[in-house]
């Protein structure tokens, strides 16, 4: 039956959980699962579609589900008797056999070596070969499963009590650590959770072993009530998680505290760790576009788990920055290596301005393939290496989620007592769009306490000492001793709760794929209805994913801006002249800036799709690709820009490549900000490239903002230019430094009317500070009417170049076609100031 569920309903296993004694009436009352000849076989891999694979018979009869059959006979595997056989032909079939010399125990024929058994009916599904049986999924083919399980929509988290006790010291924790002969099974492991909970979850583990992978798919298809959802607009299923988790705990991720939306400077800082091909990040990229900017770090190998952002077709590729460690983008990204995590860390702080990021996602993963029930044993250095990753780079209030699997050993639940202590809030949550049938968890940490670095380092250490006893019989068998973890009262009865919780839910969900498997024509929920109202409740479109087109850019720019404002984007400056100074009411209307290269606008279909305007003489003015310029831009992103040649080094040693300076925008990415004054717009712009920066990658173009000045220090500016001895002809040019040791030679200034005419910008002497002067209306204001501001359209059209004869002259710069001298507009600028 398909429930609307609102927030009051079942949790995900948190300390709430379901009464005890119910839970072992239930557990008793069940058969046991049969167990193959071999080992545990689910999917092997712990990523989304593999882990989930893990699947089994259950051992729990829910109240809300029942398993029956309609068929008497015995099982499947024995074979009638002769007696029972004979026993349901009527008295004139029997007649008939025995005149034509059947005698009851004897084969047909005149020698009697006929077949004394019937034939039956083949039971044969799928690919399977005839005869072949399945221990536990055989011979009931009219297996029902009574669906009146409720259908939950979004969950409330049940977090740990929270414990406001100081980080532990480090030496202390030094203590902690209990080295023991390394283990290969979890099945004695019942001090975190009842004996038939974890004996029912591993014996489940083998039901389906020899299950063909396509008849378990079909089976898992119509068993599972969210299985349509799938992806929904993203590239898999890891994106809906996170959407369902970020809904399910009120935008916490996305919609950080300490991330301000209406601040043009604010960035969401996120890290998406171990999280390859990165259906997280684009599910982050979507809700924040180019405001949220992200940093990738997971497996490189041979990339078949790298990050595929061709993929994010939803988000926006171009904020997320991929770094493997050592060697930067051209490192190996494997998270054991403790050098690839400091380098990673160090990348991180250095690009978010040394605060860290504001959440981490973590979704790491590998296949486990005949070894699923000690999956946990194997993950232990994902799972604690993950956690220092996160501990290194996260600001304080920061959050965190990683994915887990099973945690029934001390070493796992000493990890996450660790986290418990260095966050003020933690929860085990396992969301719904993660299939019932596998072990798969997430622990959510609400904001990352301050001087918790201890932990940090503890856990560090662990990882070194992993790493040194690789290939020995001695492990690490608890990083937190199970006698402080007893006496945390409040967490150990949470993780208690939750393990059983989390089980029981699994075994269930294994008995109901094992009766789908059994009889193909059962049917779940309305999976129609169930993906409907999650991607309400989640906030997703329902919409098909689509491939965004990066053709045809004319039509596409005509669709968000209106030809009728296009006519800006061929205009040009205009000569700086005696009659422009002459009409200048006030020299703080005006900002400039150098000028150095051919001026564009771009226009970008997203990533390298990026199309300039050609305003042709003898056609219509389109919109040409450019080519053989390695750089990324949001789609619908529309800027004013020059194409500069950077130069680093002097003299022969000198080396030269493009670069892209932003002189003012449009829009970025789908945000319109054409319309904002032009202090905000820059502003915004700067947000924008930071969000695009990627210092690892040489292969890029980088993308600078023009520094605008006031006219007041046009005359310092040009003092500052250095001297540069220029190839081929190693002449000397003045050049413009940028912090990075790069430089270019200014050709000239652009001047850029900030306030819109009849509005002139003035200075109070009595107040010491600009007010805004109506010449017409006489009115005077602190504050900018609106009329005054002069957005991006008027900016372009009444812009004026001061264009250097020479270049970058050394002594007066006298001005291309011009009589205005550099001592003519100092001189100027002296009078009107």
């Amino acid at each position: 039956m398909y429930s609307n569920f609102t927030s009051g309903g079942r949790t995900s296993g948190g300390g709430g959980g379901s009464n005890q004694q119910q839970r072992k009436r239930r557990l008793s009352s069940t058969t046991s699962a049969t167990s193959g000849d071999n080992a545990d076989s689910s999917s092997g891999s712990s990523s989304e579609s593999e882990s989930e694979s893990s699947t089994s018979q259950s051992t729990v009869k829910s109240k809300k589900a029942t398993y029956s059959t309609t068929d008497d006979a015995t099982s499947a595997g024995e074979n009638p008797t002769p007696d029972e056989t004979l026993s349901k032909y009527s008295d004139i079939a029997l007649r008939m056999m025995s005149k034509m010399g059947y005698k009851k125990g004897r084969g047909l024929g005149k020698n009697e070596t006929g077949r004394t058994e019937i034939i039956e009916a083949s039971n044969q599904r799928g690919r399977r070969g005839l005869g072949l049986r399945l221990q536990g999924l055989d011979g009931k083919t009219n297996s029902t499963w009574e669906e009146d399980e409720e259908v939950m929509i979004k969950q409330d988290p049940q977090w740990i009590p929270t414990n406001t006790s100081p980080a532990p010291a480090l030496d202390d924790m030094y203590q902690w650590t209990n080295m023991s002969a390394r283990k290969e099974t979890i099945d004695d492991e019942f001090q975190f959770c009842e004996a038939e909970i974890l004996k029912g979850v591993l014996a489940s583990k083998s039901v389906f072993d020899h299950l063909g992978h396509s008849e378990f798919l079909r089976a898992r298809t119509r068993a599972n009530p969210y299985e349509t959802i799938r992806g929904a607009i993203f590239q898999n299923r890891a994106a809906m998680k996170m959407a369902e988790m970020d809904a399910s705990f009120d935008d916490m991720f996305t919609s950080h505290h300490d991330f301000d939306e209406k601040n043009p400077s604010s960035l969401l800082y996120f890290a998406d760790i171990c999280a390859g091909p990165g259906g997280f990040s684009e599910y982050v990229l979507w809700r924040r576009k180019w405001r949220s900017k992200g940093f990738g770090f997971t497996l490189k190998a041979e990339g078949a788990n790298d990050f595929k952002l061709d993929d994010f077709k939803a988000g926006t590729p171009e904020s997320f920055d991929c770094h493997y460690g050592v060697k930067g983008y051209d490192g190996d990204g494997d998270i054991f290596r403790e050098d690839n995590l400091r380098e990673f860390r160090s990348y991180v702080m250095q690009n978010t301005d040394n605060k860290g990021v504001h959440f981490v996602m973590a979704d790491g993963g590998f296949s486990v393939e005949g070894n699923e029930n000690i999956q946990e044993i194997l993950s232990k250095q994902l799972y604690l290496c993950q956690f220092i990753c996160a501990l290194s780079i996260l600001r304080e209030g920061g959050h965190f989620v990683c994915k887990l699997f099973d945690l029934f050993t001390p070493f796992s639940i000493g990890l996450v007592y660790l986290m418990y202590r260095a966050f003020e809030k933690v929860c085990i949550f396992k969301p719904v769009t993660s299939r019932p049938a596998n072990s798969e968890r997430y622990i959510v940490c609400q904001k990352y306490r301050k001087d918790v670095s201890s932990i940090h380092d503890y856990m560090f250490e662990l990882n070194c000492k992993i790493n040194r006893l690789k290939g020995s019989n001695i492990d690490i068998g608890e990083v937190v001793p199970v006698d402080i973890i007893k006496d945390d009262e409040p967490f150990f009865q949470y993780i208690y709760n939750s393990n059983n919780e989390i089980g029981a839910r699994q075994i269930l969900g294994l008995k109901k794929l094992a009766t789908y498997v059994q009889n193909t024509n059962l049917v779940g929920a309305n999976q129609a209805e169930v993906r409907k109202q999650c991607l309400e409740a989640w906030k997703v479109p329902t919409a098909a994913r689509s491939n965004p087109s990066n053709r045809d850019p004319d039509n596409q720019f005509e669709k968000i801006i209106n030809y009728s404002s296009a006519k800006m984007l061929s205009t040009r400056p205009k000569p700086l002249s005696q009659d422009i100074l002459s009409a200048m009411k006030s020299i703080h209307d005006y900002k400039w800036t150098f000028s150095g290269g051919e001026r564009f606008y771009l226009f970008s279909l997203g990533r390298y799709s990026i199309y300039q305007w050609n305003p042709a003489k003898n056609s219509a003015p389109t919109f040409k690709r450019v080519d053989n310029m390695n750089f990324e831009l949001p789609r619908h992103t529309i800027l004013d820009v020059e194409f500069v040649y950077e130069l680093k080094g002097d003299g022969r040693g000198q080396r030269k490549v493009m670069g892209v300076h932003i002189i003012d925008a449009l829009q970025l990415g789908d945000d319109y900000i054409g319309d904002k004054p032009m202090s905000d717009r820059l502003k915004i712009i700067r947000n924008f490239i930071k969000a695009l920066s990627k210092p690892c990658r040489s292969d890029i173009i980088k993308l600078r903002v023009k520094d605008y000045h006031p006219l007041t220090e046009l005359n310092d500016c040009l003092e500052s230019l250095e001297e540069k001895t220029m190839k081929p002809r190693m002449e000397r040019r003045l050049a413009c430094i940028f912090n990075d040791q790069k430089y270019f030679v200014p050709n000239g200034v652009y001047m850029i009317r900030r306030v819109k005419d009849p509005w002139h910008l003035q200075y109070s002497k009595s107040s010491k500070r600009f007010y805004f002067y109506n010449r017409k209306t006489n009115e005077s204001v602190f504050e900018p009417a609106k009329s005054s501001i002069a957005d991006a359209k008027y900016c372009a059209e009444s812009r004026v170049q001061w264009l250097w004869a020479d270049g970058t002259g050394l002594s007066n710069w006298s001005a291309l076609n011009s009589s205005i001298s550099r001592k003519t507009f100092v001189d100027f600028i002296e009078s009107k100031n």
